[in-house]
Order: C-alpha cells, then sequence, then structure tokens
C-alpha cells in the first residue's frame, strides 16, 4: 500500500493510528487495496512481458547456432564439408579485403602486407612461405625461378600480386587457403577424417556460443540505463546482439580454420574421444597445438589438449583493419 497507494492514503492511515496486523474496514481503504493489486499485477505483467522481448532476442540466436550444428553432426561426405570450408574461406577473404584490398584504389595503394599478416594470425597460413606449387598463375610462380620449394622474394611477391586485378588477387589468394586446408587434412587419418573435422568446427562453435551467451547476459544487465539516453533498451539490445552474433559468426570461421591448421596427431585414433569432450584427446588420440605446453601423462607420454587460438589483447589494433582497438572495435561488448 505505502508503494502502489494513492498520495491521499497514507496521511490518512498516519491519522487513524492503526496498530499493526489491526483489521481496517472501510470502503475507501478497500477500493485503494483493490487498485494497489490491480498496479502491481500490471507492473509484474510488464517484468514477464519484457524478459519475454529480450529472451527472444538469445532464443532466435540459439536456434540458428543450433541448426547449423545440425548440419555439421549431419555431414557423412568429405566432400560437403569441402563445399563448408570453402564458403568460410570466400566470405573471410572477401572480408579481409574490405579492409586492405578495397575496391576502386589502384594497387600501389593496397595493403597486401596486412592481408599476409591477418591471414598468418587469424588462419596460420604465411603465404609469402609458400612454394611455386601453391600458386596457379604463371604470374606469381614465375618469381621462382627453377627452385620451385624455397620461398619467394617477399617484396618481388607483393609487388607482383598489385599488378593483378583485384578480382584476380581475391581468386589466387582464396585458392591458395582452400589448398593449404586440403593439404592440412589430407593428413589426417584416413578413417576418421571427417569425425575430426567435425570435432574442430565443433569445438571452435560452441567455446564461442559459450562466451557469446555470457556477454548477452552482461549487455542485458546494463541495458535498462539507455532508457535515460531517452532510447528504447530493447532496441538497443537486439542491435548490439545482432551485431555480437554477426562478429561471433566471423571468429567462428576463423577458429575452425585455423584449428584445422595448427592441429597435431599422435598414436592411432579413437572416434569415440574425438567428441567426448572439449580436449578431444584420450589414451588413442591426441590432438595437439604447437604452441602449447608439453605435459606428461601418467603412462609417460606427452600429451597437449586443443586449444582455441591466442585471443587479441584490448588494447591491441582490431583484426579487421579499421584502425582502432579492439576493444573500441569488436571487441566493445
Amino acid at each position: 500500500m505505502r508503494i502502489f497507494g494513492s498520495d491521499k492514503l497514507t496521511p490518512f492511515l498516519e491519522k487513524l493510528g492503526l496498530k499493526d496486523g489491526q483489521a481496517i474496514e472501510h470502503n475507501m481503504i478497500s477500493k485503494a487495496i483493490e487498485n494497489a493489486q490491480k498496479k502491481v499485477e500490471g507492473h509484474n505483467f510488464d517484468i514477464r512481458k519484457n524478459l519475454i522481448d529480450y529472451d527472444n532476442v538469445m532464443n532466435k540466436q540459439r536456434e540458428l547456432i543450433y541448426s547449423y550444428r545440425k548440419v555439421i553432426i549431419q555431414i557423412d561426405k568429405l566432400s560437403d564439408f569441402y563445399d563448408e570450408i570453402l564458403f568460410d574461406i570466400e566470405s573471410l577473404t572477401e572480408s579481409y579485403f574490405e579492409s586492405y584490398v578495397p575496391e576502386k584504389t589502384h594497387g600501389e595503394n593496397w595493403d597486401i602486407e596486412g592481408l599476409f599478416e591477418i591471414i598468418k594470425v587469424n588462419i596460420s597460413i604465411d603465404i609469402p612461405s609458400l612454394p611455386a606449387s601453391f600458386f596457379s598463375t604463371s604470374a606469381i610462380s614465375g618469381l621462382y625461378g627453377d627452385d620451385k620449394n624455397t620461398a619467394v622474394d617477399r617484396d618481388a611477391l607483393i609487388a607482383a600480386l598489385k599488378r593483378l586485378a583485384r578480382g584476380e588477387l581475391l581468386k589466387i589468394i582464396v585458392d591458395l587457403i582452400k589448398k593449404n586446408i586440403e593439404n592440412k587434412i589430407s593428413g589426417f587419418p584416413k578413417d576418421e577424417l571427417i569425425d575430426i573435422v567435425k570435432a574442430l568446427y565443433l569445438q571452435a562453435m560452441d567455446n564461442l556460443w559459450k562466451d557469446a551467451l555470457t556477454s548477452l547476459e552482461t549487455l542485458k544487465e546494463g541495458i535498462g540505463l539507455r532508457g535515460y539516453a531517452q532510447v528504447n533498451p530493447l532496441i538497443e539490445y537486439q542491435k548490439e546482439a545482432y551485431e555480437l552474433f554477426i562478429n561471433m559468426q566471423f571468429r567462428m570461421k576463423e577458429e575452425a580454420l585455423n584449428s584445422i591448421m595448427t592441429v597435431q596427431f599422435e598414436e592411432s585414433v579413437n572416434t569415440d574421444d574425438i567428441f567426448a569432450g572439449s580436449g578431444l584427446y584420450s589414451n588413442d588420440l591426441i590432438l595437439t597445438h604447437d604452441d602449447i605446453n608439453e605435459a606428461n601423462s601418467e603412462d609417460g607420454r606427452k600429451q597437449k589438449p586443443i586449444v582455441k587460438p591466442k585471443k587479441i589483447g584490448r588494447n591491441e589494433p582490431c583484426p579487421c583493419g579499421s584502425g582502432k582497438k579492439y576493444k573500441n572495435c569488436h571487441g566493445k561488448n
């Protein structure tokens, strides 16, 4: 009654001097209580409705993630998985090109060095160190001379790429990444090859989805303060949640491809253990990365679990190429 009752009711009750627990019988009091109850019920209904609106945003993202996860699990042919990988390679490369090789700019203004660096950091492919056999165009393979297995001069490679048309350069970079991925996958144990690729994709997806859920909860806790700026908190939440989801999808592709490029194998592979947990290793299977410290197991063998690639520091340049710090760009939320 003190919260939802009318302003006239409070001084009236004080003047009566009623004791705690004493029954109040008056038409005006009964009417005031009824109105207060309606306000409370309406307030609680608004809270529940508001929570549903916010939860719907997360639920839509959850449905998309689970449907994509189901698609990955149901793939049973390597050729079908290559289609999925090729799509990821093309979308990532096009995104990198928007920052480093923008359209309607002369080749001399392209940041090929920056393009090489972001591909090396995010996908673990060092393009200048690749042998001539990876390049399909004679304009590049001709730089290698007689020895096709040595790395080409970096400056000469950059100069040659800048002379190409943007579309041709895009095709070359996509083809290089694709060949590296295929070359790496070809070294996986044959019997469980498709299951290993699935496991790497699912691990990247699950880790980033868990991070996204935490980010969405954090965003929801403070989004109500946007109301003081005369904006609708729900609309702001929907906008930022969408940006988080798009960024998560982008990082998911990078981490999946990076995991494929950096994974190592020891001993034989047991398919059941691949999906046993996020560590992805057992007595029969050990998937490792180059940059993980070795740890001795009980039987003397060294096991190194899969981990996510090194996270970007908050004050480091954002890998999207915007020139902003990571905390002010894709790492804002």
